[in-house]
């Protein structure tokens, strides 16, 4: 790498209003044996689609490099959606756009297909102007940097020389050097006989009263690497021994195709830490912030988290009122602390909620310094309906109105299998229930239709005036797309009887 032309862009005031070219990578560098742990992982891909509403801006021209070919419903079900307002029609819009396919399925992050496919790089230089672009990711790795220096680019990402802060090691050094509570926890460890002395340490610490474990691959990545271990194995009398046999045999994974032979190999590989279950959190909020490179800090927005197991699936906004301006406090503070160690951009911290003793405890559990899952809803919610986070934490319409959201990324059901995105897209343009109505600023967004037809899945975002409004709109939109999934699931069973 040019450490020069690096040092240009952690200089310059990276933003999107300045740029005429957005270049979007929306890559998840990550090593290849654990991104085949997400099952499709390259259809995450169409999850950076909100970058399509700065089309409004006709001096504005974009890139988008993808694994496979995007569907063409897709793209224009996304451009209509986010143009609303334009005076382009979606496919004039759409000539704006640079769509680049490496033609790859392999499980290897995009970065490195479109460096296996060197003219795909040379079309981008040629479409652009380097001084006028910015190239926008789901992460900043060494991957994407080598990237952007290539393009000759500045990236709207976090300097990966300051990675180690996403760690859950930089994750509790940040926390406590905030003096903000989060669970106790081991240092980093690489060895299975260290991973047992740990445990075995904390839980002699705590006096036997911890109920489980939870157990972080040190830089993890949605969930990789995180498993749970229920203390009720362990035995005071052979503490080693029965630790040893429960990580053996009672270790609960997050990912089905996880086990305790591959998990060792990921202890040498990339360290653990253990940390202490905060058992009874009624409660997993989060919330956003920016880190410009100027060094201020704003927040973004708080979510609620839902959580299958400990993986992220969908949110409603905002967080709760009775500690959502707390967890605001705690996230700039946190921001802060990022800043002046060099981070910049997109900044998340998850939480659990606590009551004790008639009062809330809120613990800090993680910080990602990347786009987060709640990213995508939060961004299409802001654009669609016009609006600006207030100092409260609320979206407030330039006309004035609170909007509130319900965002599920994993509605998953085998009879949504064989929904092709142009067939779903059809269906949902017959259907006004499923569409957004941008006069009334109320409606349904479905996204994530690249999983659909092979996995049964799909996302839906539902706003409204109110949370228990979009939950309504929300249950209603599977109604209405469960009976029409029925439906064409009945004829092709009569089809095949006939």
């Amino acid at each position: 790498m040019e450490d020069h032309k690096s040092d240009r862009r952690r200089e310059t005031y990276a933003t999107l209003d300045n740029a005429e070219y957005i270049i979007v990578i929306p890559s998840l560098s990550f090593p290849t044996n654990e991104l085949t742990k997400f099952k499709g992982i390259h259809n995450y891909e169409e999850r950076l689609f909100y970058y399509f509403s700065y089309l409004t801006n006709p001096n504005i021209k974009i890139v988008y490099a993808t694994s496979l070919p995007l569907e063409k419903s897709t793209i224009l079900y996304y451009i209509q959606l986010l143009t609303r307002n334009s005076s382009f029609t979606p496919k004039e819009l759409k000539k704006r756009v640079l769509f680049l396919s490496c033609d790859d399925t392999s499980s290897s992050c995009l970065v490195e297909k479109l460096y296996r496919h060197p003219i795909l790089i040379e079309k981008i230089k040629q479409f652009i102007n380097p001084s006028k672009s910015l190239m926008v990711t789901y992460i900043g790795t060494n991957l994407e940097y080598e990237l952007a220096n290539e393009l000759n680019v500045q990236l709207f990402a976090n300097d990966y020389h300051y990675s180690y802060f996403a760690t859950r090691a930089g994750n509790k050094e940040i926390f406590a050097e905030a003096e903000i509570p989060h669970p106790k926890s081991s240092g980093v460890i690489k060895s299975v006989e260290g991973l047992i002395e740990a445990l075995s340490t904390l839980y002699i610490e705590n006096n036997s009263e911890i109920t489980k474990f939870v157990i972080k691959q040190n830089n993890g990545l949605g969930g990789i690497g995180t498993c749970l271990l229920h203390t009720k194995y362990f035995d005071r009398t052979n503490l080693h021994e029965s630790i040893r046999d429960a990580l053996e045999n009672k270790i609960e994974f997050q990912f089905a195709n996880e086990n305790w032979e591959s998990y060792q190999q990921k202890i040498q590989n990339f360290g653990v830490m253990v940390e202490i279950w905060i058992d009874d959190a009624f409660s997993s909020p989060s919330c956003q912030g920016i880190i410009y490179q100027n060094g201020d800090v704003e927040i973004l927005s708080t979510h609620e988290q839902i959580l299958h197991g400990l993986i992220y699936v969908g949110c409603e906004f905002p967080a709760k009122n009775e500690y959502r301006q707390e967890i605001m406090n705690q996230t700039a503070k946190i921001g802060n602390i990022l800043s002046r160690k060099g981070c910049r951009e997109r900044f998340g911290v998850d939480f659990v909620v606590k009551k004790e003793n008639d009062s809330l405890n809120i613990y800090a559990i993680e910080i990602n310094i990347r786009w987060t899952g709640t990213s995508h809803p939060f961004l299409t919610a802001k654009r669609l309906i016009n609006s600006e986070i207030t100092e409260d934490g609320l979206l407030k319409s330039k006309e004035g109105k609170f909007k509130y959201y319900f965002a599920n990324d994993c509605v998953i059901n085998e009879i949504y299998a064989g929904l092709t995105p142009r067939f779903f897209i059809e269906f949902i343009n017959s259907n006004v229930e499923l569409q957004f109505d941008s006069d009334r600023m109320i409606g349904i967004v479905i996204y994530n239709f690249s999983f659909t037809a092979e996995f049964g899945r799909f996302g839906v975002l539902a706003i409204s005036d109110s949370i228990d409004e979009a939950k309504v709109l929300y249950f209603k939109s599977l109604q209405i797309i469960e009976a029409f999934a029925n439906e064409i699931h009945n004829k092709k069973r009569n089809i095949a009887l006939e």
